[in-house]
């Protein structure tokens, strides 16, 4: 039997919409990735073509972001997360 997770991720696949899918992971697991203090002031926004777009509550949480850019990248591949760029934003 498949397990519902395989389920949903083919069933979204089918419909083009598997970003919706890997967007709630990336929401799902953001606080273990950026830790809770950041996760406090941040968003996940959006997941497209590879592109995570996240918002930041004031220009100074997005700077901090932006310096651990890398970091960030290399924990949401660790969990299995197919993120090649990071996009910041103020919001």
């Amino acid at each position: 039997m498949k397990s519902l997770d395989k389920v949903v991720s083919g069933t979204l696949k089918k419909l083009g919409m598997s970003h919706l899918y890997t967007e709630g992971k990336i929401k799902g697991k953001w606080e273990t990735i950026v830790g809770p203090a950041l996760a406090a002031t941040t968003k996940v926004v959006s997941y497209r073509e590879g592109c995570l777009t996240v918002e930041g509550a004031s220009p100074a949480v997005c700077m901090e972001l932006e310096c651990h850019r890398e970091e960030i990248l290399q924990r949401l591949r660790r969990e299995g997360l197919q993120v090649a760029s990071l996009r910041f934003r103020v919001g």
